[in-house]
């Protein structure tokens, strides 16, 4: 039933899309510009323009094939096991432009992280975190080739721990109520700092800088994290009339939510391919890469994600 809807809800978005795309060809051109430089969207970094704008994001992954690390007696190995991690989720972002210099914005996000077969499962747990995002945005310089913005923002998510192994250590140690399922709820206060800047007609940039203070993922505990990005893009289309756009970028944070752990940081790679003609559409595919501590493993765990990226704008 739940997939049922998931197909009807996709092929809605996708017929909208459809009508959108063939509208926005007529349109007067709203896309994010400086110098004469279109600037791309990509899921990693936030756009600093004030503008009214929808988007959505729709990502899947997973790691290949891990092979764990066992119990070594008398120089031979014991209980390994092999499997792979499966990654899920999407965004949808709202923001309203209220004047030339400010805007106000909502997110709503999910992720969940499986096991695909018993022993990673067992291993690992099954995860999800889940939550919103609501954020303010003002203009704080704008010249020829830059556009400097500042945000500020509160996040509430609920991360979703099955975690069997941990639920046996805790009977092992006659620890009191031990659970198989433990939901967490994390809030933290941020703010940001989001730059762009234009080259040229084809070449741009952009940058930003988030620190968040609140809950982590570990309960009664509170802690600091940094997210930083940076992302370079070639759009085609406002000199040479191609309608492709290319892009690549990279992120440091320290976000459980990607890593379902509160004391690493992730380094996170992504290439990306955008369709760019339409006035105020975009269409883009973003490949992340990045790997992800873990313990349980002879290599460190790669995750490879695909995200289908829809831009509207109004």
């Amino acid at each position: 039933m739940q997939f049922t809807k998931l197909k009807i809800f996709i092929s809605v978005l996708f017929l909208f899309t459809g009508f959108y795309l063939s509208y926005a060809q007529d349109s007067g051109r709203k896309k994010f510009s400086i110098n004469g430089h279109e600037f791309l969207t990509s899921k990693s970094i936030k756009s600093a323009k004030i503008e009214t704008i929808l988007l959505s994001n729709l990502s899947y992954g997973s790691t290949g094939q891990l092979n764990s690390k066992g119990i070594i007696i008398d120089d031979k190995e014991y209980l390994s096991f092999s499997g792979s991690l499966l990654y899920a989720g999407g965004n949808f972002d709202y923001q309203q432009k209220i004047n030339d210099w400010f805007a106000i914005y909502l997110k709503l996000h999910f992720l969940g992280r499986l096991g695909t077969q018993i022993p990673t499962i067992l291993a690992e747990g099954i995860n999800t975190a889940s939550g919103f995002e609501i954020g303010w945005l003002g203009k704080i310089y704008e010249h020829k080739k830059g556009y400097l913005s500042g945000s500020l923002f509160s996040s509430r998510n609920m991360g979703s721990l099955i975690d069997f192994t941990g639920f046996i250590e805790d009977i092992i140690d006659e620890i009191p109520n031990p659970k198989i399922i433990d939901v967490v709820p994390v809030s933290r206060l941020g703010a940001g700092l989001h730059y762009a800047h234009a080259f040229s007609e084809t070449w741009g940039t952009q940058l930003e800088l988030n620190y968040f203070y609140g809950e982590t993922l570990a309960r009664n505990t509170t802690s600091s994290k940094v997210d930083l990005g940076i992302y370079v893009d070639a759009n085609f289309y406002p000199k040479k009339q191609i309608p492709l756009g290319i892009g690549m970028g990279y992120n440091f944070t320290s976000m459980p939510e990607s890593l379902y752990r509160n004391d690493k940081a992730a380094n996170i790679y992504n290439l990306h391919i955008a369709y760019t003609k339409a006035s105020d559409f975009e269409l883009g595919l973003e490949i992340t890469y990045h790997k992800i501590p873990s313990v349980f493993y002879k290599t460190t765990p790669k995750v490879i994600t695909n995200n289908l990226i829809m831009v509207f704008r109004f």
